[in-house]
């Protein structure tokens, strides 16, 4: 945090006749006299500057790699949270800035008066000494603690929300972690205030001495400017340990060197200092272009079809290509792989469409991470003639001929990819999480509103499975009378005891692709589509494997004992709005040998529906039997699916393919919006809020 220091050393305390000889004249400044003026002036300061550092703080704690400036990020969390978030955790730092400034001006005077010379004069190098010594015994005095607790206050208000006050917060992080919990990052901290105060004391006392020697007059305006210049000074020189620091110091917690890797890995380094401008003064710093391995095929809408735009209303699509894997409808174990390349997610589900004779769009540009790669895209997949090339997800979003903007890359990514044709008001498709996490999903919500983006659609589309439309028919017709209950059983896919080299991302939760948020969200969504709304949930969550082994395709082994933050068992329980009621079980893992990976039933007054499928991606794989018994006649039936559109296609194709017709006709009925997506994500939150161990 940045310190605006108004004195190390009040003026008042200067003794002695200014015409005396300096020598006979060195003063002491009294402990006391220093312990209270810097509580003082630390209580001040903090309360005055706390937004700021709460926006800094804010901005530390991203781990997607996005920055945004400090204006963009107030007005997100203040439009989201209320004008009161920007204040989490202001009184615990009012508190601890106040005891810690106390220590820093008691020490630093302490040692200041030691080291002086006969005139009471301290050197440039002594003063830094001072000040590097003073911040080593504030530190592990008073600043390491607050600084731990402020900053998991900050990242719980934005994530899990299980601290319910600081008071709340200490318990829980000694109850969990020991007392060395509210130590965390006490290297990183001592370190950041090591330096902090050695420069800012130093530069300070420097430029002090520069005044007194120019003869500037030593009053308020003065010492306020040496003060705002030695802060400055002091952040742009301190910040690399600033930004480590708050890391190590989140509500999860991590060590220093993986505080300092995982900033290397997501930012670069130059992102060490990504925050200074929020830091020392409320301007947008500069936003650094994000290469993102990413292809975006766009697409265009031929006029023919548009009747309401003269034009025709032009489209893009984005994904990330991460295998060549092909996913195989028939294999239960065939997990989707994003991306556009032969074989991937994107040239599996979206292509078929979009390439067909029935599609109502035509793919006019391809993005990737270079226009190389995405020359290569085009080539490999017959794109046709023409189709243009970028390298940059920004290209896509100043392109005037793209509208609709189509984003199938890896979760963590969604939001970097399309966040900038929202800016431009373009429509936007975004698979399915709309972001990693609430924040994102409600931060991309705002964007599409304030730039009025007509659609934002995002990809559930097991809504339009064939299995959805024939068991709401079944149930209008009251074949089984009032629903009473409904039970799930099935297997994710992912989260078991291994994971694709490729999906290495699905083993940490704070990248938001996890077996509860994939193919547990998915598979509920569609069930929900059909039953109805929760009007109360309860959840239990685990990760029973802790460790897993990363492999290649054909299964040989990459590594081994890599960490899983991610659940692998979701259980959840809850009353629907129409009063019947819910239990769904998902697992990690393969299904049982040849037996289905998925069992859905649906209990009636009169009757019950049992129906099977592969696994719990029924949006891709469909289902393998639909059956009903009725309890009148003892029968059971098997009950045949309906057609409707593109029957003739699978379902990972068909289901993607009624996503498009409902886009190209504006039918948001079944479509999932941003506003659906954000209820997902707080469903999401809740969940994670009611197991706050995984």
């Amino acid at each position: 945090m940045s310190q605006l220091i108004s004195s190390p050393t009040p003026a008042v305390l200067k003794q002695g006749s200014p015409r005396e000889p300096a020598s006979k004249n060195k003063h002491h400044v009294s402990p006391i006299l220093s312990l209270v003026a810097g509580g003082i002036a630390g209580g001040v300061e903090a309360t005055i500057t706390y937004p700021t550092e709460f926006l800094k703080t804010h901005s530390q704690l991203r781990s997607d790699g996005a920055t945004q400036g400090i204006f963009r990020t107030f007005q997100t969390i203040t439009k989201t949270q209320g004008l009161g978030a920007i204040y989490t955790g202001c009184s615990t730092l009012v508190i601890g800035t106040t005891f810690k400034a106390s220590v820093r001006f008691m020490t630093f005077d302490a040692i200041k008066n030691a080291l002086a010379d006969s005139n009471g004069k301290l050197s440039p190098g002594c003063g830094i000494i001072a000040g590097m010594s003073a911040g080593c015994v504030e530190s592990v005095i008073a600043v390491t603690p607050t600084e731990r607790l402020k900053t998991a206050l900050i990242d719980d208000a934005k994530n899990a929300k299980r601290f319910k006050s600081s008071q709340h917060a200490i318990k829980l992080l000694i109850q969990e972690q020991g007392v060395r919990g509210l130590y965390r990052g006490l290297v990183s901290t001592t370190m950041k205030q090591a330096a902090t105060s050695g420069v800012r004391m130093g530069s300070y006392n420097f430029l002090k001495g520069v005044s007194q020697a120019k003869n500037l007059p030593q009053n308020t305006a003065t010492t306020f400017g040496m003060g705002a210049m030695a802060g400055i000074i002091t952040v742009y020189a301190t910040q690399p340990f600033d930004t480590i620091k708050t890391r190590t110091q989140s509500a999860r917690g991590a060590g220093t060197m993986e505080a300092f890797q995982s900033i290397l890995q997501e930012y670069g380094c130059i992102s060490t200092h990504n925050t200074v401008y929020s830091t020392e003064h409320p301007l947008d710093g500069p936003i650094a272009d994000t290469d993102l391995p990413s292809d975006e095929a766009v697409v265009n809408w031929p006029p023919a079809v548009a009747t309401n735009c003269t034009s025709g209303p032009k489209v893009t699509i984005s994904h990330a290509t991460t295998s060549a894997a092909q996913l195989d409808a028939g294999t239960p174990c065939s997990t989707p792989q994003p991306g556009l390349s032969p074989g991937a997610w994107a040239a599996n589900a979206h292509l078929p469409y979009l390439q067909s004779s029935n599609s109502k769009f035509k793919i006019v540009a391809v993005c990737n991470s270079s226009v190389e790669s995405a020359a290569k895209s085009t080539k490999d997949l017959g794109l046709a003639e023409g189709v243009k090339t970028y390298g940059n997800v920004q290209d896509i979003a100043d392109d005037k001929d793209v509208d609709l903007v189509v984003c199938a890359t890896r979760v963590d990514r969604h939001y970097t990819s399309i966040l900038p044709s929202l800016k431009a008001g373009k429509d936007v498709f975004v698979e399915w999480p709309l972001g990693r996490n609430l924040e994102e999903a409600k931060e991309l919500l705002y964007v599409a509103k304030q730039n009025n983006v007509k659609l934002a659609a995002v990809g559930l589309q097991g809504r339009f499975e064939a299995t959805v439309e024939t068991l709401k028919s079944v149930l209008a017709e009251g074949r089984i009378g009032k629903v009473l209950s409904t039970t799930i059983t099935s297997q994710g896919i992912i989260g078991g005891p291994t994971e694709l080299e490729t999906q290495t991302y699905l083993t940490d939760r704070k990248n938001g692709a996890s077996l509860l948020t994939i193919p547990t969200l998915h598979l509920l969504d569609t069930i929900l589509e059909v039953l109805g709304e929760f009007s109360s949930v309860q959840s239990l969550l685990s990760n029973q494997r802790p460790v897993v082994k990363i492999v290649q395709a054909d299964g040989s082994v990459v590594k081994d004992n890599v960490e899983k933050t991610s659940p692998d068992h979701v259980m959840i329980q809850g009353t629907l709005k129409s009063g019947a009621v819910l239990s769904a079980t998902v697992r990690g893992g393969a299904p049982f040998k040849e037996a289905p990976g998925l069992e859905w039933r649906i209990y009636g007054e009169k009757g019950e529906i049992r129906i099977t499928g592969a696994h719990a991606f029924i949006e891709i794989v469909g289902t393998t039997s639909f059956e009903l018994h009725s309890f009148d006649t003892d029968e059971v039936e098997e009950i045949e699916l309906k057609k409707g559109t593109f029957a003739e296609m699978g379902p990972i194709t068909r289901n993607i393919a009624r996503v498009y017709e409902a886009i190209a006709a504006g039918d948001k009925s079944v479509l999932c919006d941003f506003k659906d997506a954000v209820k997902r994500h707080e469903f999401i939150e809740n969940v994670y809020n009611q197991n706050p161990s995984v």
